[in-house]
C-alpha cells in the first residue's frame, strides 16, 4: 500500500503542481515588461474601484470620464455610445453609455479593425469588480498605452470598446452591435473576463466556422504560459454564462478569443471581489498574454482569421501550445483500435484469457467508478449538513473549496486503488482491456459530438501500449504504467483541479469518476492489497488533514464572510409589509424580524405572487408605507388588430430598478424604450406571470414605454420599483450587517420594493 500511497502523492503534486506553474508566481507591483508597466494597471483596478460602478451608481459616471480622459490622453478618438437597449430574451434594459476609443493606422490600405473588448460596469447591488472586470479595462489602457508609446505604424486600425451594462444580460455590446458596428470594419476580437480574483488566465476562442486560423493565430502570437484545451469551448458551449464575445460571434459573425480567469470563485459578484483579493500574478498573466495578442494581431491579416476546419488543441505547463487538425484525432482512434483488437485477438489465441474472463475484467473499474462517486457525494451531503453556511454561498465554491476539493479527489483516489488492488492477482490483464473498451466506448460519441475533447485518446493510447507491454514483457509492465501515468495525468492533471473550480464542489463526485477513469488507464502500476488498517488509514488520512483545516478555519469569520440577505416588500394595493431573506442559516443579524419559522404554503404562495426566491418570511402587523409608483397611460392608435399603448411611469427618487410583470396572456409586436424601438423578430409572447421589462435607471426616474398589443388584449400588470436603501433610512431601524457577514450576491437584497397593480384596456 505504500506503494499506491507514492503515486497518489505523485499524481496529485503532478496535478496541482502544473496548474499552479500555468501562470506567474511572486508577481512585484512594480514589474516592468516589455513597455508595460504594471503598476499602472494596479493603479487603473484601484481608481476604477473606488466607488460602485454598476448602472445607476454614483460611481459609474465618475469611471466613465476618467476612462475617456486615459483613452485621450494616449492620443485616440474617443466618442460615447448614448442609447436605452432592451434584452427581448432576458426583458431586461437600461441606459447605456458605451465608450468607444479608435486609433487609425496611417497606411490608406484597406485592412480590417482588431477590436478589443472589456466592461466598465460592476454587479448591482453586491459587486465591486476588481477582477470583473477591472482588471480587463486596466489591461487593455496599459496594454493599447504601450503599444501606442512605441510609435510603430500598425497595419491594422485598433477600437476599444469598453461596454456598459454587460452584468445586467450583454445590453452595451448588443447596443453597439445594433446601433454602432456597421461604422467599424472589425475582424477580430479579443475580449477580457473573469469569474473570480485568481488562477491562470485561460483562452477560448468563439469562431464562426472552424477554429485552425484563430489557434494557429493564438500561436503565431508567442503568448507566454498560455493555457487552454480546445474542451474549453465544448464545456463553454453548454453553459448558460455568455461573455459580451459571445452576441458579436451569434449576431455579427466575427470572431474572437476570451480570456479569464475563475479561481477563487467565492469571491465573484460580492465586496471581496476587490484589489485587495485580486492575485497578482494572476493579473499579470493576462497583462503578458493580451501585450502578445494586441502585439501581434495589430499587425496581422485580420482578413485571414476565419477558416472552415478546426484543431484540436491543449497546453502543457513550460511546453506551450500542441495543436492538430480534428482528422488526426480520428487517426489515432482507428490507430488504438486496430492495435487493440490485434492485440486482444492474440491474447484470446494464445489462451491467456477468455472471453468470459475478459468480461468480467470490467467489474473493478464499475466497481471503484460506483465507490468513488458514491464516497465524495456522502461526504459533500455531511459537509453541507455539518456546515450549513455552504449553502449560503451561491457561487457553489465555498472558502475552504480547494481543501475540500483536494481531500476528496485524494480519498477517492485511494479507495479506486484499494479496488484494482483487490483484483490484482486475478484480473489483471482482463482489467486492463476492459478499461480500455470503456474508455473507447465513452470517446466515440464524445469525439464526434464534441471535436475538442479528441486530445483525450492520447492517455488511452499510452494505455493500448501498456497492454501490448503486459502481455508480452509482464515484468516491465509496473515500470511502464508508472511513466506513463505521470504522462497522462501531465495532460489531464489540471482538467481535474479545473472541473470543480469551474463547476463547483457539487462536481467532486463526477471528477472522482473521471480520476478512477484515469487509474483504470494504469492498473500494472498498481501494488497489492495491504493490510485493511493500512487502507482504512490512507483513505482517512486526506479527510483528517480537512477536519483539522476546518477546526482551524473558522467558516465565517471577517475574512470569510458569511453571505446574508434582507429585504423589505410593501403591497401598495392591501397595504400589507413583509419581511424576506434567503438565507439557510440564522445568522444572528435582525433575528427579531424572523421571530417564527415560515410555512412552505406562504413562502410559496409569496414567491409566486412578488417573483422573488425566498426562504424566510414575515408579515408586518404595522406595515410602513411607501411611496407608490405613479403610472399613466394613454391609447395612441386602436384598430381592429392592434392597440398602441403610451404608458409614463414615475418612481420615488431612491429608485433604482423598476420591473412589471403581467397578470395575464399577452402579445407585445411592437416595444419602445424612451423612444428607442427594439426590433422584434416576432412578437414576444408572455403568459401570466411572466416578467415584461426590468428596467435599471439612470438618473431620471422616469420612463416613456410604447407597446403595441393585439386588440383584445389588455394590460395587466404588477410593477414593482427598487431602491437600495434599507439599512440606511431611519424609519426602518436596521442593524448594520456584522463584519463577518456580507452581502448576498446573485439576489437583490438589501432593497425596499413597491409593487402595485395597473390596468389599462382599449374602453379607457
Amino acid at each position: 500500500m505504500l506503494k499506491n500511497a507514492f503515486y497518489m502523492a505523485l499524481f496529485a503534486v503532478i496535478s496541482w503542481g502544473s496548474y499552479q506553474i500555468s501562470y506567474p508566481s511572486n508577481t512585484p507591483d512594480d514589474l516592468y515588461y516589455d513597455g508595460v508597466f504594471f503598476e499602472n494597471v494596479v493603479k487603473h483596478i484601484d481608481k476604477i474601484t473606488k466607488g460602485p460602478r454598476a448602472v445607476g451608481d454614483y460611481y459609474h459616471d465618475d469611471v466613465k470620464r476618467y476612462l475617456v480622459r486615459q483613452l485621450q490622453v494616449m492620443g485616440m478618438d474617443v466618442s460615447t455610445q448614448k442609447t436605452t437597449y432592451f434584452n427581448p430574451k432576458n426583458k431586461r434594459a437600461a441606459p447605456i453609455r458605451n465608450i468607444i476609443a479608435t486609433h487609425s493606422r496611417t497606411s490608406s490600405e484597406e485592412r480590417q479593425t482588431l477590436l478589443l473588448l472589456a466592461h466598465y460596469d460592476a454587479a448591482k447591488f453586491s459587486g465591486t469588480g476588481a477582477g470583473d472586470d477591472a482588471s480587463g479595462v486596466a489591461v487593455i489602457l496599459e496594454v493599447v498605452n504601450a503599444l501606442l508609446k512605441n510609435k510603430k505604424d500598425l497595419e491594422n486600425d485598433i477600437v476599444v470598446l469598453f461596454t456598459d451594462a454587460e452584468e445586467i444580460g450583454l445590453l452595451g455590446a448588443r447596443a453597439f452591435i445594433n446601433e454602432q458596428l456597421q461604422n467599424h470594419n472589425i475582424g477580430l476580437i479579443i475580449n477580457l473576463e473573469a469569474r473570480g480574483t485568481s488562477g491562470p488566465s485561460m483562452m477560448w476562442p468563439e469562431t464562426d466556422g472552424g477554429n485552425r486560423a484563430m489557434v494557429e493565430g493564438f500561436a503565431n502570437a508567442d503568448v507566454p504560459l498560455p493555457v487552454t484545451t480546445s474542451l474549453h469551448y465544448e464545456i463553454y458551449k453548454m453553459l448558460p454564462n455568455d461573455t459580451d464575445l459571445t452576441p458579436f460571434n451569434q449576431m455579427a459573425k466575427i470572431n474572437g478569443f476570451n480570456f479569464a480567469f475563475i479561481d477563487d470563485h467565492f469571491n465573484y459578484h460580492t465586496r471581496r471581489d476587490n484589489l485587495k483579493n485580486l492575485s497578482l500574478n494572476t493579473l499579470a498573466h493576462q497583462t503578458f498574454q493580451i501585450h502578445s495578442m494586441v502585439k501581434h494581431f495589430s499587425n496581422a491579416d485580420l482578413s485571414q482569421i476565419k477558416s472552415n476546419e478546426s484543431m484540436v488543441y491543449f497546453t502543457l505547463p513550460q511546453i506551450g501550445l500542441i495543436y492538430y487538425p480534428i482528422w488526426v484525432t480520428w487517426l489515432l482512434m482507428a490507430l488504438i483500435g486496430v492495435t487493440f483488437m490485434l492485440l486482444l485477438a492474440k491474447i484470446i489465441r494464445h489462451k491467456k484469457l477468455s472471453v468470459l474472463s475478459i468480461i468480467k475484467g470490467v467489474m473493478p473499474i464499475i466497481i471503484a467508478a460506483f465507490l468513488s462517486f458514491g464516497w465524495c457525494w456522502l461526504l459533500l451531503k455531511a459537509l453541507y449538513y455539518l456546515q450549513p453556511e455552504f449553502k449560503d454561498i451561491l457561487q457553489g465554491f465555498p472558502y475552504s473549496g480547494h481543501q475540500i476539493m483536494a481531500a476528496l479527489l485524494i480519498s477517492s483516489g485511494f479507495i479506486t486503488m484499494t479496488v484494482f488492488s483487490k483484483f490484482k492477482s486475478t484480473r489483471e490483464l482482463s482489467s486492463s482491456i476492459m478499461n480500455i473498451c470503456l474508455w473507447l466506448l465513452i470517446l466515440l460519441p464524445m469525439v464526434y459530438f464534441m471535436p475538442g475533447s479528441g486530445f483525450l485518446v492520447w492517455p488511452v493510447l499510452l494505455s493500448v501500449l501498456l497492454l501490448s507491454i503486459q502481455h508480452h514483457q509482464p515484468k516491465l509492465a509496473d515500470d511502464f504504467a508508472a511513466i506513463f501515468a505521470v504522462c497522462g495525468f501531465l495532460l489531464l492533471g489540471t482538467l481535474i483541479v479545473n472541473l470543480p473550480i469551474a463547476l463547483g464542489i457539487k462536481a467532486i463526485p463526477m471528477t472522482a469518476v473521471f480520476l478512477t477513469l484515469i487509474l483504470g488507464l494504469f492498473t500494472p502500476m498498481i501494488g497489492h492489497y495491504g493490510k485493511t488498517r493500512y487502507v482504512i488509514l490512507l483513505v482517512s488520512l486526506p479527510l483528517l488533514y480537512l477536519t483539522w483545516h476546518l477546526t482551524q478555519q473558522p467558516t465565517v469569520s471577517a475574512e470569510n464572510p458569511h453571505p446574508t440577505s434582507l429585504s423589505y416588500l410593501y403591497d401598495q394595493d392591501n397595504k400589507i409589509g413583509y419581511y424576506f431573506n434567503y438565507d439557510v442559516v440564522n445568522s444572528g443579524w435582525n433575528n427579531n424580524l424572523f421571530d417564527r419559522p415560515s410555512a412552505p404554503q406562504d413562502l410559496n404562495e409569496f414567491s409566486m405572487l412578488y417573483k422573488k426566491p425566498v426562504r424566510n418570511l414575515t408579515v408586518l402587523n404595522n406595515a410602513i408605507p411607501i411611496d407608490d409608483i405613479k403610472i399613466t397611460a394613454r391609447n395612441l392608435l386602436s384598430s381592429n388588430e392592434r392597440l398602441k399603448i403610451e404608458v409614463n411611469i414615475t418612481v420615488n427618487s431612491e429608485s433604482e430598478i423598476l420591473e412589471i410583470f403581467t397578470n395575464n396572456n399577452i402579445s407585445v409586436h411592437h416595444f419602445s424604450i424612451e423612444g428607442r424601438h427594439t426590433a422584434l423578430s416576432e412578437p414576444m409572447q408572455l403568459k401570466s406571470g411572466d416578467r415584461l421589462l426590468q428596467y435599471y435607471f439612470d438618473g431620471k426616474k422616469q420612463i416613456k414605454l410604447i407597446l403595441e398589443i393585439s386588440a383584445d388584449q389588455e394590460l395587466e400588470w404588477q410593477v414593482q420599483s427598487h431602491s437600495l436603501d434599507l439599512l440606511s433610512r431611519e424609519d426602518f431601524k436596521i442593524q448594520i450587517r456584522p463584519k463577518h457577514q456580507i452581502q448576498k450576491p446573485f439576489i437583490k437584497s438589501d432593497n425596499i420594493i413597491s409593487v402595485q397593480s395597473f390596468t389599462f384596456s382599449n374602453d379607457q
